[in-house]
């Protein structure tokens, strides 16, 4: 099967060696002798890797023992990305997290579940098929390996601008803490420690450039009494400094289920569980992705937090989660036959559509399975819904029987509220 050109690193089977990000500017000549040892094991092996198979695996395996001991040697060394032993231990924290990626990959970190040995070997078997483009496996291989960056372009990022938080945020303290201490506890956002005069000067020491995005929130239809937080991240530039030319596209769903489903077909909808937050950050970005809010509902001061995985509120992560579930992973799934019939997606929100009800809903809760085994990926039961002729997904009612579709009770009078409150208005 083909192999990405870029991840020449290490065998087949094995993982990429280690890659150190450490300034030899800030340490002495010793430190120096061993960073010069390191590179020429490295490019010792990579230059046995290209002339043969055989003997990369066996020079691969005693480069990375080598390499794991000059590691122990380098591991107390202060670098400008690493915070020294005097700084806050949520900033130890994410320099302990910076280096598993570095290390390994970015699946290897605690919150990422998504299954790295298993899921790119079956990525490029998909794309020696054809079931998926080349560019495509090539960014989803690097994402997964080193971080997404979701196109941000750290250069274009300036100085420190920390903001407040929204006042939909304040309101909904409750429910905003809660699902904060949800991603901390799944290990998708650090918990860096209360917020204080010394832990900001850390984090000027720590790094040249920096963003604490104001939190918002916003319902969740289906879950009434829980919000979804939100980054406004427009606000702290960071938008401004994406580049979404590889990852602008357009959403063709509303058509491709009108078009897909026939008279008296069956539609089958999932939706992919935290989908953004399933996809983990590139550590360069990662100190453009804080923010602070309260730890606990008894707290009265702020506590600094920071996400290593995607977030709702960055503008390239739906290009980003598009490429990888859509393009890819649908992909993956097509080249292995798991998924035969059409599926309209939009952006998380997955529509099955067959002629037989039991073969749709086969082939849906066979798609769960494979994409949860092979590529870790998980789909929220509390919004499944069964094969049906009259389907409810997009905000609308979808009838195959008189090939329709209508607004949901809900949205219908919101709308019609909103229609009545203008009516009203002068202007």
């Amino acid at each position: 099967s083909m192999q990405p050109t870029t991840m020449s690193s290490g065998t087949k089977n094995s993982p990429p060696l280690p890659r150190l990000h450490v300034s030899t500017s800030t340490v002495g000549g010793a430190t120096r002798r061993v960073l010069s040892t390191l590179m020429a094991l490295a490019n010792t092996t990579t230059c046995a890797i290209i002339g043969s198979r055989t003997k990369a695996k066996a020079d691969g395996v005693s480069a990375r023992r080598g390499l794991r001991a000059l590691l122990v040697l380098l591991a107390p060394i202060p670098t400008s990305a690493s915070p020294c032993s005097s700084e806050p231990a949520g900033l130890a924290a994410v320099a302990r997290r910076q280096s598993i990626v570095e290390e390994s990959t970015a699946c290897s970190l605690p919150g990422v579940g998504v299954k790295y040995d298993t899921f790119i070997p079956c990525m490029w078997q998909a794309v020696s098929r054809g079931f998926v483009k080349h560019a495509h496996a090539v960014f989803v291989g690097e994402g997964l390996r080193d971080g997404f960056t979701a196109g941000i372009d750290v250069t274009r990022l300036r100085g420190h601008r920390w903001f407040s938080n929204y006042k939909s945020a304040v309101e909904g303290r409750e429910a905003v803490t809660r699902a904060t201490m949800k991603r901390v506890d799944a290990g998708k956002t650090v918990q860096i420690g209360t917020w204080t005069d010394q832990l900001a000067s850390a984090l000027r020491n720590s790094f040249s450039a920096s963003a604490i995005s104001p939190v918002g929130a916003v319902s969740k239809p289906l879950e009434p009494t829980e919000l979804r937080p939100t980054s406004d991240h427009t606000r702290t530039g960071l938008n401004s400094a994406t580049d979404l030319g590889f990852l602008r596209h357009s959403l063709n769903t509303y058509h491709e289920i009108a078009w897909f489903l026939q008279q008296d077909y069956f539609m089958r909808v999932s939706d992919v569980d935290a989908a953004f937050p399933m996809l983990p950050l590139h550590p360069k970005v990662w100190p453009f992705f804080m923010f602070r809010f309260f730890a606990d509902s008894a707290s009265t001061a702020l506590t600094l937090f920071m996400h290593v995985c995607g977030d709702f509120g960055a503008a390239g992560m739906p290009g980003t989660f598009k490429i990888f579930f859509s393009d890819v992973v649908c992909g993956m799934a097509r080249s292995v036959q798991v998924l035969t019939l059409p599926l309209p997606v939009y952006v998380d929100d997955c529509g099955l559509i067959g002629e037989c009800r039991p073969e749709v809903d086969a082939e849906m809760e066979k798609f769960h399975a494979w994409a949860k085994d092979v590529c870790g990926v998980i789909f929220k039961v509390i919004k499944d819904r069964l094969a049906s002729q009259n389907q409810l997904m997009l905000g609308f009612w979808w009838d195959s029987t008189t090939l329709t579709r209508t607004l949901e009770d809900r949205k219908l009078y919101q709308y019609m509220e909103m229609l009545g409150e203008y009516s009203t208005r002068p202007t």
